[in-house]
């Protein structure tokens, strides 16, 4: 995987959820924080415990994407 985003990143100019597993083996933990380091308005959830399907593993993934979308 060679595409690398971080250039426009800090173009995004809307508030963005970055949300993941800590135990991501495909976007590693300090992947997604950079990311979030450098989207602006942007918050970031790691689950511990959680891989790449942490959409469909944690529990609380559907409360806190709908959070996030309810405070915009």
């Amino acid at each position: 995987m060679n595409l690398d985003n971080r250039p426009i990143l800090p173009r995004i100019s809307c508030p963005a959820l970055v949300i993941g597993g800590e135990d991501d083996r495909v976007v590693p933990a300090d992947v997604q924080r950079e990311i979030a380091a450098l989207i602006p308005e942007s918050r970031l959830i790691l689950y511990p415990g959680y891989g790449h399907s942490n959409d469909q593993e944690s529990p609380d993934y559907a409360r806190h994407v709908d959070l996030f979308v309810s405070n915009l």
